[in-house]
């Protein structure tokens, strides 16, 4: 597996391209998101980790420039910036995962390998379009057309609402989503998933704040209602959200 490390300080990039090393992975590190960019027209990685503060371009627009170029390639954005906000941005570039620093080096680790994991799953990707909350979904252009307009998505939003799609008034916790979605252990503990339900409820939902088709059940989970109404198990639909 080979890895593109995007970190512009130098001791930081060694230690994890030293890190990765150890475990089997090949690692090649750019400084610039322009040295990152020209590497990737070169040569094929199995995912970029990517870091969001870099001379010249910054992580954001290395983002965007890949995912216009690739909308399958694995990108985990390191951040020092931990407001929803800034995560949300890093989402709307495309990335599949954000860990915000300082992260522990084990669970850099673990995502990096779910997501190799799951990026090697058999995905048969069928291009028939469907029907999402109050949007529409096309597989095969990778956008989402809906109550805020069209939009390109990724491969993990496309995933997600497809998984969603497929079981409609059930309760789906964050671990299983973290598993099944994303292909990680179920010991990371992230807020992965409920930053790209804000991301996605911004697509399918006619009012994100007020969602009814993507609704919470605090502390457990969410559960998927296509028509915009059912039951969270604990009340009638305008309960919690």
């Amino acid at each position: 597996m080979r890895i593109l490390l995007v970190e512009d300080e130098s001791h930081i990039a060694h230690t994890l391209a030293f890190n990765f090393s150890a475990q089997g992975y090949q690692t090649h590190i750019a400084p610039t998101g322009e040295e990152a960019l020209e590497r990737l027209d070169e040569e094929e990685f199995d995912i970029v980790v990517l870091d969001v503060m870099l001379p010249g371009i910054d992580g954001f627009e290395v983002a965007r420039t890949i995912r216009r170029q690739d909308p399958k390639l694995p990108i985990l954005m390191l951040t020092a910036l931990s407001a929803d906000e800034d995560r949300i941005a890093g989402l709307e570039c495309g990335v599949d995962d954000y860990l915000v620093k300082p992260f522990v080096l084990k669970e850099l680790m673990l995502r990096i390998a779910g997501l190799l994991r799951r990026a090697h799953w058999n995905d048969p990707s069928p291009a028939a379009t469907f029907p999402f909350g109050a949007a529409t979904v096309d597989p095969a252009a990778m956008r989402c057309s809906g109550p805020g307009g069209t939009r390109e998505i990724t491969r993990i939003e496309l995933d997600l609402m497809r998984y969603f799609a497929a079981r409609p008034g059930r309760l789906v916790s964050r671990r299983t989503l973290l598993q099944e979605v994303w292909g990680y252990e179920p010991d990371i503990m992230t807020r992965t998933v409920d930053t790209f339900v804000m991301r996605v409820r911004k697509m399918v939902e006619p009012e994100p704040r007020r969602p009814v088709h993507l609704r919470s059940v605090r502390g457990e989970g969410y559960i998927y209602h296509p028509d915009g109404g059912g039951t969270d198990g604990r009340g009638p639909a305008g309960g919690r959200r």
